[in-house]
């Protein structure tokens, strides 16, 4: 009898002690706290879909985000301010940025705890290459940040 009383009690142990599952994060809490951009460039592409030019930017820029609104910073004096709102459309997640004259909307493409990405698809885009305008039929622009 003791020893299915140990045994009860062992299994008890293992079995009701286990610790409970953390829930996931969501879209909008994963995004809140202050981004480092790690990299930004522009890639071009012409009408056959074939990569014709790359740009890559160095910047400091920190993107503070807190409940809806988003400042961005250059390590320096220069700070904007906007608000922003998430959506989902055929399982990829969204972020629209809105601020006086900006009204931009990002894909987000990679969001964990520590990184995140995010691209914009534009069409018809000029750029300079050389030292010449040049028309793209398409850019991709990649922000990828950092806690």
């Amino acid at each position: 009898m003791k020893r299915l009383l140990y045994f009860c009690l062992f299994c008890f142990i293992v079995f009701g002690c286990k610790k409970d599952e953390e829930k996931p994060k969501s879209f909008n809490d994963l995004l809140q706290g202050t981004w480092n951009v790690s990299s930004d460039k522009t890639e071009y592409y012409d009408t056959a879909n074939v990569k014709v030019y790359e740009k890559t930017t160095t910047n400091n820029f920190k993107y503070i985000i807190q409940d809806k609104n988003i400042i961005t910073n250059n390590g320096g004096t220069i700070a904007q301010y906007a608000t922003y709102s998430l959506s989902e459309q055929n399982g990829k997640k969204f972020i629209n940025l809105i601020a006086p004259g900006f009204n931009t909307i990002f894909e987000v493409t990679t969001l964990t705890d520590k990184n995140m990405t995010w691209q914009l698809e534009s069409l018809n885009v000029l750029y300079f290459e050389g030292g010449s305008q040049k028309t793209a039929a398409k850019s991709i622009f990649t922000i990828q940040l950092e806690k």
